[in-house]
């Protein structure tokens, strides 16, 4: 992909200590838009099937649930709880 072209690109750079503000554009509104339907044109979009959100909440559910369920047996048996497993 070739970027939109743009006269402030054949600018020299400014130096460091030059106290002047700079005043061109690196790309305007209309590059940009160029630019824009450029990256569209070229961006595939896939659809992933399934709800892996879902699942990864049901396995982090799971895992909580078995911690929990190791807080509770250990205080259970009277082993001191770090402070973690209080929470």
């Amino acid at each position: 992909m070739e970027l939109p072209r743009t006269d402030a690109l054949s600018h020299p750079t400014p130096s460091p200590q030059d106290p002047t503000p700079l005043r061109a554009e690196l790309l305007g509104p209309d590059q940009l838009a160029a630019l824009a339907r450029a990256l569209a044109a070229e961006t595939r979009v896939g659809v992933r099937r399934g709800f892996v959100l879902l699942r990864r909440l049901r396995d982090n559910a799971a895992v909580l649930k078995q911690a929990r369920d190791a807080a509770a047996d250990a205080a259970g048996r009277g082993e001191p709880l770090m402070p973690d497993a209080e929470w």
